[in-house]
């Protein structure tokens, strides 16, 4: 028992004593473990008592940082939208010289200048320095360019359908209106075209895009072709020689439709060309080279 420690383990109350028996090396355990606990529980209340105030006195600084984080991804979102609205200004600008460049080729303009930021027409100066500003801004010239470029189809659209060059090349023998009887006599006629003297077989054109509504023998313009031409304009050409075009056929400005003669009631070689605007017969010098605008 010399070398053994005897431990009293007394109850709170009346009960009876018990004794633990252990030896100087397990005792020495036990109290090295016993201190071991007491030295990491020490230092664990040391180090929470550190913290504590390491977070008191830092509690500003770290409170900064927080709103230095939130400030950060408040910008990383608005430079993602930046990114995201220049991307539409970009795309906008291209369609906008697209446009430009279809406008000008359908009427026959220069072409245009390069575009640039903001827009044709304002200053750098002028610009807004909103993004959001800007892009409403090119949203609407957008608009107003793709509206002027439907606009500028329409009107090609009629331009190719109005009469606008000659069905070919030669002297005006007789004009629009009334004039002396060819066939003699000292009666007047009503001429409702113009006579373009020509040689036998010279190559009638279309004077504008259409549709042909006749071909065929006409007793008065013998090979005669009629076109219509939409927007309530009618052509017609008489006395060929050789119809090329058949009723029901789509021609365009300048096509070779017929060859010229002297059929029908003619006095010699010559192509007889009429228009017909609003179902009343006019005179087709105002529609020859371009006088006449639609």
């Amino acid at each position: 028992m010399k070398d053994n420690y005897t431990l009293l383990i007394l109850p709170p109350e009346s009960g009876s004593t018990r004794q633990l028996q252990l030896s100087k090396k397990s005792f020495r355990w036990v109290l090295a473990g016993v201190l071991a606990f007491g030295l990491l529980l020490l230092s664990i209340v040391i180090g929470n008592i550190y913290f504590a105030s390491y977070i008191k006195t830092h509690q500003a600084e770290f409170a900064a940082v927080d709103t230095l984080k939130a400030n950060l991804a408040a910008k990383e979102q608005e430079i993602l939208l930046l990114k995201a609205q220049n991307r539409e200004i970009s795309q906008n600008l291209d369609d906008i010289s697209k446009l430009e460049a279809s406008i000008s080729s359908t009427l026959k303009l220069p072409p245009p200048a390069p575009l640039s930021a903001p827009s044709r027409g304002q200053s750098r100066a002028s610009a807004s320095s909103n993004p959001e500003t800007n892009l409403d801004l090119f949203k609407k010239h957008l608009l107003l360019f793709q509206t002027y470029d439907a606009e500028a189809q329409k009107l090609a659209e009629r331009r190719a359908h109005t009469p606008s060059i000659p069905p070919l090349q030669g002297e005006i023998a007789s004009p629009f209106g009334y004039r002396h009887n060819p066939f003699g006599g000292r009666s007047s006629e009503f001429h409702n075209g113009l006579d373009i003297a020509c040689a036998y077989g010279s190559e009638v054109h279309a004077t504008a895009d259409g549709v042909v509504t006749f071909s065929g023998w006409d007793g008065i313009y013998g090979r005669k072709v009629e076109i219509d031409h939409g927007y309530a304009m009618i052509t017609f050409y008489g006395h060929n020689s050789k119809l090329l075009v058949a009723k029901g056929d789509s021609v365009k400005k300048g096509q070779l439709i017929a060859l010229s003669g002297s059929s029908g009631r003619s006095t010699g070689s010559h192509l007889h060309y009429g228009v017909i605007f609003n179902g009343e017969s006019v005179d087709p010098s105002q529609w020859m080279n371009g006088k006449k605008e639609p």
